[in-house]
């Protein structure tokens, strides 16, 4: 493929019916729409011939899903309208049923609306980027469009655009404001949902020997011990007391016997897992320290009870003495009065850092700066001995690989210099069983998923986290054998070459043209073997191979987490999935420590490969936004690594365009 020659003339020869696309993900059109002026809107042309040309030789054909045929449209046109009726919208925003169900038929056209916003982004950002792509060399073509497939997604612009918003402006509100004012879920979430459906979906439906457990019985049966708590089966809360006696957690006692490190990493230990920061070990030497993720959900749930938005009075009190009720173990309690003064003190700081949109990361750090950024809240002896106790390492012994959002990491420990360690001790404790509740029978599940629409889905849901985090690529295995296939790579492999040799000819006239090499070892040549390699390592035989080591799973989810983390330390290799939501945003592309794009297997849930007739260029323009996005943010964080007073973002970008163009 001529990467840099990708004309919409070339995209109207193949493509898909659009279903799902993208929701929020269009901050990258701030870049796109510096680098080169919006180009006149494009019409494509699909006649009649070329319909039944792409119907033949359609690469992707998948005799599963459902054809977006001439009468299908025909019928849409007719007798759809996409906005959703004052009857309709309290459907919209919740997935009826549990995850398990079976989809009715018509939730096939549902697809189509959980588009909406995603589709009507795609449809105008593709313009944009084709049009930056092709700057200065693209044959525009002003021919009108009258195909089923142009009328029906011109019906879907027209019901979504909000033309009183200037999308120069703000291109999202533009597009998806009509979306978010009638939908529970941004389509995103949605996109990751259904996927997290599907996977869980199957790991449900597999039958698990006892002994012998192959490496996808092995991710099966964790799932299924976690959904068996998750639907009041089975209680995990004298297991999970066990290990909070163990790790020193004292909640609801406040005391200044409370050893905050210790407990941190005795939980690092076990679970490899933390509710607020996370120190993640899986093989000696090396550490990872992030935000966990699941403590913005638990800052949530605390403002949904406290507004009283779940309709009850004192609804947060209420959870807390249910929480002493379940945890308390004959410990003096702190009063809820007391206990709301210290969140009140905690929150703000903890909350400000957490959603820092441009945090800071580092990588190949030594365990001394972890401590300097920690400002000494905790002296260096209390940092090794609490490593060389549960980790059997040291400070001089470990090398950080990643340290993400120090922003938060330097708020937590200067909270504990303010407010004291065991009042931090207590803090860290209360989260912590706050997660655990969700393992600690049905009724306290119940109360941690409150401000769920669908509280047994959500269980599920955290089930599908859970296992991810613990088993990694097996889980996902028998997903991307049946749904992937190397056509489908070798196709998304082009798009990411043709955007990386047009980004490449940006950079090289930029005033930082040896960042070219950045933007080339980020998908090197061959790029579409790094994701076919993706696909060989979801081989039955290979991943036995991967994760012999692991254990044979139990019916306990407690049980579970540390065998699984046992197995992973054991394993040479990497058994990790890259995070599918970072800084609360869904991702579809992960750039790894060596700054190499890997594409995440949600990426192909998007309904680009599916038969019939639809726009290759609203896949390019979709996709072509995430790859792009991620090559730009890559590229302006090596490039602070490389000058000190680089200070280039999204935003000015259309300065170096202009300046060098």
């Amino acid at each position: 493929m001529q990467s840099s020659r990708m004309t919409l003339s070339q995209a109207d020869r193949s493509g898909s019916p659009l279903q799902d696309l993208d929701k929020k993900n269009l901050y990258f059109t701030e870049v796109l729409s510096g680098l080169s002026p919006a180009p006149t809107p494009v019409k494509l042309t699909v006649t009649t011939t070329q319909e039944k040309k792409q119907r033949r030789m359609s690469l992707f054909r998948r005799a599963t899903k459902p054809n977006l045929d001439s009468q299908g449209l025909r019928e849409l046109l007719t007798t759809l309208h996409t906005t959703p009726s004052v009857s309709s919208r309290g459907k919209a925003g919740t997935v009826s049923g549990g995850m398990f169900e079976e989809r009715p038929q018509g939730r096939s056209w549902r697809r189509f609306v959980v588009s909406l916003c995603g589709g009507g982004a795609a449809l105008v950002l593709v313009l944009v980027v084709v049009g930056w792509l092709n700057s200065g060399t693209a044959e525009w073509r002003h021919l009108p469009c009258d195909s089923l497939q142009c009328r029906y997604y011109a019906q879907i612009l027209d019901d979504i655009a909000n033309a009183s918003i200037d999308p120069c402006h703000d291109f999202h509100a533009h597009v998806c404001s009509r979306w978010l004012s009638r939908s529970e879920l941004p389509v995103k979430e949605t996109m990751l949902d259904s996927f997290l459906q599907k996977v869980a979906t199957r790991a449900f439906k597999t039958t698990v020997p006892r002994k012998g457990q192959s490496a996808e019985q092995k991710a099966a049966q964790f799932f299924q011990s976690c959904n068996a708590v998750a639907t009041g089966k089975v209680s995990e809360l004298n297991a999970l007391k066990s290990v909070l006696l163990k790790c020193g957690v004292h909640w609801p006692e406040l005391t200044n016997t409370s050893r905050l490190l210790h407990t941190l990493f005795c939980l690092t230990a076990l679970w490899n897992w933390s509710p607020i920061i996370k120190f993640i070990f899986d093989r000696a030497g090396f550490l990872t320290i992030r935000p966990e993720e699941s403590f913005g959900e638990t800052l949530l749930r605390r403002r949904f009870m406290l507004s009283g938005q779940s309709g009850a009075e004192n609804q947060y009190e209420d959870y807390f003495r249910k929480m002493l009720r379940a945890f308390q173990n004959g410990r003096q309690p702190v009063e809820y009065e007391q206990h709301i003064k210290l969140e009140g003190r905690v929150i703000p700081s903890l909350y400000h850092s957490f959603v820092l949109s441009n945090s800071t990361t580092l990588y190949n750090q030594s365990m001394l700066a972890v401590i300097a950024a920690a400002e000494d809240a905790i002296s260096l002896p209390i940092w090794d001995d609490g490593l060389r106790v549960h980790l059997n390492t040291s400070v001089y012994s470990v090398r950080v690989v990643s340290f993400e959002n120090v922003e938060f990491f330097a708020a937590f420990f200067r909270l504990v210099a303010s407010v004291g360690e065991a009042q931090m001790a207590y803090y860290h404790s209360w989260a912590l069983v706050q997660m655990a509740s969700l393992l600690a029978g049905k009724e306290l599940a119940a109360l941690y998923t409150l401000r769920w629409t669908n509280r047994w889905r959500a269980q599920r849901l955290f089930c599908a986290w859970s296992t991810h985090h613990y088993m990694g690529l097996a889980i996902y295995a028998t997903y991307m054998r049946d749904e992937i296939n190397r056509d489908m790579t070798t196709d998304i492999s082009a798009l990411v070459s043709s955007i990386q040799q047009a980004a490449e000819k940006k950079v090289v006239h930029s005033p930082w043209p040896s960042a070219v090499s950045i933007v080339h070892a980020a998908s090197p040549s061959g790029n579409s073997s790094a994701l076919h390699r993706l696909l060989n390592e979801t081989d039955p035989a290979r991943l036995d191979v991967t994760y012999r080591l692991f254990p044979d799973m139990t019916d306990s989810v407690t049980t579970n987490f540390e065998l699984a983390t046992v197995g992973r330390r054991r394993t040479a290799v990497s058994t990790r999935m890259p995070p599918f939501v970072v800084k609360r945003t869904v991702r579809y592309i992960h750039v790894d420590d060596a700054g190499r794009l890997v594409l995440l297997p949600i990426m192909f849930e998007l309904p680009f490969f599916t038969d019939g007739p639809a726009f290759r260029a609203v896949k390019y323009g979709a996709l072509g936004g995430e790859v792009a996005d991620a090559l730009s943010s890559l590229l302006f964080q090596r490039l602070r690594e490389i000058y000190g007073n680089f200070v280039g973002t999204a935003l000015n970008m259309s300065c170096v365009v202009k300046a060098y163009h």
